[in-house]
């Protein structure tokens, strides 16, 4: 008799966290939450997170979640994220954008994430949702791994940058 199969335990590993965003990883999936202000040496940081974790593991997929209380990025940063997502667009897999707010405000920051988009326009695969569980279903569907498995770790580590971030202190 075969010794029954444990199922595998999502594993994330919380690589930044600040009260403006944080940075984690799962599996081949790089998860970012901005908070409150998305800064340009964020973006530049995220970029050489990106360039190292595909190094190790080949494309990875990218998941940004936009917090409610994020403000609109400077210029500057709109270019870094623009920069960023045209120099790793052979690393990524896939490129999912989350802003759940609702109303005029979220309106306006989706139309932002949209113009990065086709300032950059990355050949990788690159959305806007307005929901996670969306933006998570999408991104899953994109990886070799168990969509099922990946989604669900997608959404653990969703949930610990928001966690770690309640706790982070300005």
């Amino acid at each position: 008799m075969a010794p029954a199969k444990r199922p595998v335990q999502p594993e994330v590993r919380i690589l930044r966290s600040e009260a403006s965003h944080g940075i984690a990883v799962s599996g081949r999936t790089l998860i970012v939450l901005w908070q409150t202000e998305t800064r340009a040496q964020a973006v530049v940081e995220l970029a050489a997170v990106l360039a190292t974790h595909a190094a190790e593991l080949g494309r990875v997929a990218l998941l940004q979640v936009i917090g409610d209380h994020a403000t609109s990025p400077d210029s500057a940063t709109r270019a870094a994220l623009a920069e960023m997502l045209k120099a790793n667009e052979t690393r990524i897999v896939a490129s999912a954008v989350v802003f759940e707010a609702v109303g005029f405000r979220a309106s306006m920051i989706r139309s932002i994430v949209i113009g990065i988009s086709m300032l950059s326009r990355p050949k990788c695969p690159h959305t806007v949702f307005a929901s996670a569980n969306e933006g998570i279903a999408w991104l899953s569907a994109h990886l070799d791994d168990d969509p099922s498995h990946s989604a669900e770790c997608m959404r653990l580590a969703v949930a610990q940058l928001r966690q770690h971030a309640g706790h982070v202190s300005t």
